[in-house]
C-alpha cells in the first residue's frame, strides 16, 4: 500500500505533444452538476479515509515544495488579483530567476507552468461563482478582468467545454446566442500571457 504522504503522478491535461489530441479531454469536460457531484463525493471519501489512515499511523499532507522559487512564485500567484493581467516577467523577477527558468522548474516539479496554475485558479473562481445564482455571468467576467462578455464566454468554453450557464441573477445575458466553439484543450503557448483582458 502506498504511503499517504508519498507523491503520486497524476496526468496533467496541459502536458501533451504539440498538435496531438489530448487523451484526457473528455475526462475533464464535466458539466457543473457533475463537477459538484465529484466534489461532494471527494469530500465524503476523505471524511471516511482520513480516520482510517490516522489509525494506521499515516496522514494526508499537502504537497511539499522544496524549490524556494516555486514556493514563492506559487504564493504570489495565490495572492494575485484575478482581475489583473498575467505578468510572467514580474512573477519570475520576484522569484529571483528568469521566466524560462521558472517555467522549467514548475514543469519539472509540478508538471505545469505558473501560467497554467494561474489560469486554472481563475477557472475555479468562475465555476464557483457561477454555481451561486446570485452572481451573473457579467459580474463574474468583470471580476476576472474581462470587459467583453463574448471574450469571457469563449475563454470559459475553451477550458470547460461548455458555455458559462445563465444564472437566476441575470438571465438576460445568457451566452446562448454566441457562436458555439468546438471543445478544445488549451495549449499554454496559444493562450498568450494576457488573454482575456480586452
Amino acid at each position: 500500500m502506498r504511503h499517504a504522504s508519498q507523491r503520486c503522478h497524476v496526468p496533467n491535461p496541459s502536458r501533451k505533444a504539440p498538435g496531438q489530441p489530448n487523451p484526457f479531454a473528455s475526462a475533464y469536460a464535466l458539466s457543473f452538476t457533475q463537477h459538484a457531484e465529484v466534489q461532494s463525493a471527494l469530500w465524503t471519501l476523505l471524511a471516511v479515509v482520513t480516520p482510517l489512515l490516522s489509525q494506521a499511523g499515516m496522514e494526508l499532507r499537502p504537497l511539499e515544495i522544496s524549490d524556494p522559487a516555486i514556493a514563492s512564485s506559487m504564493a504570489m500567484i495565490d495572492e494575485l488579483a484575478l482581475s489583473l493581467p498575467w505578468d510572467r516577467q514580474l512573477i519570475a523577477q520576484k522569484s529571483g530567476i528568469s521566466p524560462s527558468q521558472l517555467d522549467r522548474r514548475w514543469r519539472d516539479e509540478l508538471g505545469q507552468t505558473p501560467h497554467y496554475y494561474w489560469d486554472q485558479r481563475r477557472l475555479r473562481f468562475a465555476r464557483e461563482r457561477l454555481e451561486i445564482t446570485s452572481h451573473s455571468i457579467k459580474e463574474v467576467a468583470s471580476d476576472l478582468g474581462f470587459t467583453h462578455l463574448a471574450r469571457f464566454s469563449n475563454w470559459f468554453r475553451s477550458r470547460q467545454g461548455t458555455s458559462p450557464p445563465s444564472t437566476a441573477g441575470d438571465p438576460s445575458i445568457s451566452p446562448s446566442g454566441l457562436p458555439a466553439l468546438q471543445h478544445q484543450v488549451v495549449d499554454e503557448k496559444s493562450v498568450g500571457e494576457v488573454e482575456g483582458f480586452c
